[in-house]
């Protein structure tokens, strides 16, 4: 992602936050894709859809994987580490171990 479009990305998380409390959870995945977006420059948009949905069974439920092996990690990291391979590839496989 360029310069211009992480701050884009970050002034958007902080507008979500002021309107409506992001849960720990979702702010991680949110900080988590923006790196991976900033990381892969083959990856346009996020893999993830870090929202809760509503659910018949329960409350929430989470609809994005856990993904608190990406955020403090290195662009290079993340290349060699394959999560740039798993954004590309549409991040439908468990990404963190």
């Amino acid at each position: 992602m360029r310069p211009a479009a992480r701050g884009a990305h970050l002034l958007v998380l902080a507008a979500l936050a002021a309107c409506d409390p992001l849960s720990r959870e979702e702010f991680r995945c949110e900080e988590a894709m923006a790196l991976v977006l900033h990381c892969c420059p083959a990856v346009e948009a996020s893999p993830v859809a870090c929202v809760y949905a509503e659910s018949p069974v329960s409350p929430y439920v989470h609809t994005f994987p856990a993904v608190d092996c990406i955020v403090g990690q290195s662009c290079e990291a993340l290349r060699e580490g394959g999560v740039c391979a798993w954004a590309e590839a549409g991040g439908t496989e468990a990404v963190c171990p």
